[in-house]
């Protein structure tokens, strides 16, 4: 089937899509991938407009890509809410009217059904990682996505061993640059590369910004109103702080990480972060640390095409989730299909 995934994430920065073509299984093949930022807009003009913006997000690909037919679009949503204690997952957009509007059927919803099965809703990539590795004949690996929050897949060649978040990815970072610069994030890395990490400050971030979370052990997943911003990096300035806090991110990554996995990937938007890569490579001296696009896989479309590739095992009723992913307490499937034409 040909699919197409859209992901907006917590940073909240733009749209991603991918376009693949697959069986939902180990059948992987990229087509074509597209982005929308979000530019100046604010986050209520961002909530208010999503479907809108994903709307204009689809019809760029379909313009730019008119010699492929879509079967599926997955649509993930934007996130404004994750509870698991409260079985609740909040997703904004109606797939309804992007179904109507291309005449393709949408795959929405991809998180309720786990967590009315007992499961965390989070994380869906780990299912799609195996693939990936099972498909390029890989084993022992880590793969790890950077975004806002970071989630860990723990992965050999028979089976998934975990997949959980492990604490921040980019926010902190982000925010800390915004309320201390005119950037909106650490272009590559360089803010924190010229800085100090203060390590005084890290052992504070351990206590303060997920309290009790580093050292509960999975299934485990966070939404971004978790993590909270501590006023002891107002203290820092704008280097020290990118140094600190890309070291906290590399830090509460390594803490999960098993002897046995020797290598890792990285991907999101911290896989272009080089203070976070050159700080978890210290952590990790042993590990062979990789970047998605280093792989030939996609440091930017990786959960675009995951939600492409849900979206096919949706339609196929083929499991979304595992009990080592999300702690759901058999694979089950998910996601609602949303036929062009209804109201």
């Amino acid at each position: 089937m040909i699919a197409l995934g859209l992901m907006s994430g917590t940073s909240m920065d733009g749209i991603d899509g991918a376009l693949i073509e697959t069986d939902g299984e180990f059948k992987i093949k990229s087509l074509a991938n597209e982005s929308l930022s979000y530019g100046n807009l604010s986050k209520e003009e961002i909530l208010n407009k999503t479907t809108a913006l994903h709307a204009e997000l689809i019809s760029q690909i379909l313009s730019k890509n008119k010699n492929y037919k879509i079967d599926i679009i997955g649509y993930h949503g934007q996130t404004t809410y994750h509870n698991p204690l409260e079985k609740k997952s909040v997703q904004l957009g109606d797939p309804q009217y992007l179904a109507n509007k291309f005449n393709i059927p949408v795959v929405f919803n991809f998180r309720q059904n786990d967590l009315r099965h007992g499961g965390q809703g989070a994380p869906l990539a780990p299912l799609y990682h195996h693939a990936l590795m099972t498909r390029d004949n890989l084993n022992n690996l880590a793969v790890i996505n950077v975004g806002g929050i970071s989630n860990i897949s723990l992965l050999t060649k028979d089976k998934i061993l975990g997949g959980f978040d492990s604490g921040p990815g980019n926010i902190l970072i982000d925010k800390f640059v915004q309320k201390n610069s005119d950037q909106k994030y650490d272009r590559d890395g360089k803010f924190g590369l010229a800085g100090k990490v203060n390590q005084d400050v890290i052992n504070i971030l351990l206590d303060t910004t997920i309290p009790g979370y580093y050292e509960k052990n999975p299934p485990k997943s966070l939404d971004i109103k978790d993590i909270i911003y501590p006023k002891i990096l107002d203290n820092l300035n704008l280097f020290d702080g990118c140094a600190t806090l890309a070291a906290f991110t590399a830090l509460t990554i390594s803490k999960n990480i098993p002897n046995t996995i020797k290598n890792i990937v990285i991907c999101g938007g911290g896989a272009k972060n080089s203070a976070i890569l050159s700080t978890l490579k210290n952590y990790l001296p042993n590990t062979l640390i990789k970047t998605a696009d280093d792989m030939g896989w996609s440091n930017t479309y990786m959960e675009a095409e995951l939600m492409a590739w849900l979206a096919v095992r949706s339609v196929k009723k083929l499991p979304l989730s595992v009990p080592e992913t999300t702690g759901v307490r058999e694979p089950v499937t998910g996601g609602e299909i949303f036929y062009p034409g209804s109201k």
